[in-house]
């Protein structure tokens, strides 16, 4: 599960998290709150998640298995992983408002 408000905020009042959490990149994105499972690269070479990636690695995921490829995709256009504002998730996904 990836829920950015409990992330940001500490699931727990006895262990509070660092306050650099608060000031990270894309903060604004506290409603996304997931329980699908979604495709990343290796977290070595990629430490972040990137819908554009995703839906290159979904080209050749499709030939695999073309369904699973499909739930990819589908899965970034979820009312629940867009940004009231219509964007979809990405690491470079802050953009100036």
């Amino acid at each position: 599960m990836f829920d950015v408000a409990l992330w940001q905020d500490g699931d727990h009042p006895q262990c509070v998290p660092p306050k650099s959490r608060r000031g990270i990149r894309n903060e604004h994105w506290r409603h996304l709150n997931s329980m699908r499972i979604m495709t990343m690269p290796d977290k070595w070479e990629y430490p972040w998640f990137a819908a554009w990636d995703l839906a290159f690695q979904c080209v050749a995921l499709a030939l695999v298995d073309p369904r699973y490829a499909m739930d990819q995709l589908s899965h970034l256009l979820f009312e629940q992983f867009l940004h009231p504002n219509g964007q979809i998730p990405a690491y470079e996904w802050s953009f100036p408002t």
